[in-house]
């Protein structure tokens, strides 16, 4: 489950730090985002493993350890093994937000050793139990959290150097900036000077997977966050805000990456 709440704009100034969204138990899919997210990220590893990438420097993120993404971090992150990578998450907003982490010792992205299993299951209870419509309680949870976390983690330092083709990384930040677009392999070949064949088979090579999946997983992974972000958006507009022109062909391939339909997602 992924919720994200809502608040109206000057309740956001009135407290230094809002919860922005939680996932319980998330099955997650692969994220690139070249300009990291306006929010902070925190994120317990309940089962499977991950890779974090940071800077060049890859991190596995294996069962009972906890990863922190800053504001505005470029990151890399994906599931490694055969088994689902399952997180739990807590994100966080708010204008104080950076310098309470940064107080409490949490001031840099990565992987983390943590002490306490049970403190993300808590504190999401909490703050679901809290609602979006008491944002005062949820913002002294978020405190809560905040303290709790900072005293159960130690950092881990077993970063690695990523392997780097400048290829993949003009064709990953291509797709992650013109996803919401009409883009083809035809297009993307055009952008890096290559034959599409060529192209699609040295991505293969790099990344595991085809291109127009790779793509489909962007694509999906905006639109879920989309579908609890603008609750009152149609789910085809939803579709049409990440690249899907057709509603019904949004919901076949919304449903075999999710397992469920959008409307049954953002419910």
């Amino acid at each position: 489950m992924f919720y994200s709440f809502q608040y109206q704009k000057q309740k956001h100034r009135m407290f230094p730090m809002l919860p922005f969204a939680v996932g319980d138990h998330h099955i997650q899919e692969k994220v690139n985002r070249p300009r990291g997210l306006p929010q902070y990220q925190c994120f317990y590893c309940v089962k499977g493993e991950g890779e974090l990438i940071l800077d060049g420097q890859r991190m596995l993120v294996r069962p009972g350890q906890a990863m922190v993404l800053q504001a505005n971090d470029a990151h890399i992150y994906h599931q490694t093994g055969p088994e689902k990578w399952v997180l739990d998450i807590v994100m966080l907003n708010g204008p104080s937000c950076g310098e309470i982490m940064k107080v409490l010792g949490i001031h840099q992205s990565g992987v983390y050793g943590m002490d306490d299993p049970k403190l993300f299951q808590i504190y999401i209870k909490r703050l679901l139990k809290a609602g979006e419509k008491e944002a005062r309680e949820c913002a002294k949870v978020c405190y809560d959290f905040l303290l709790d976390f900072a005293a159960s983690i130690h950092r881990i330092h077993a970063p690695q150097p990523a392997k780097e083709n400048p290829l993949i990384e003009e064709l990953v930040d291509y797709m992650t900036e013109h996803f919401a677009e009409d883009i083809s392999l035809e297009d993307m070949a055009s952008f890096v000077g290559l034959s599409k064949e060529y192209m699609c088979t040295i991505f293969k090579k790099e990344m595991g997977e085809t291109m127009i999946h790779y793509l489909t997983i962007i694509r999906i992974g905006h639109a879920k966050m989309y579908l609890k972000e603008y609750p009152d958006k149609h789910a085809a507009e939803v579709g049409r805000m990440c690249g899907y022109e057709s509603p019904s062909y949004f919901g076949k391939v919304f449903k075999a990456v999710v397992g469920m339909s959008p409307e049954q997602y953002r419910k």
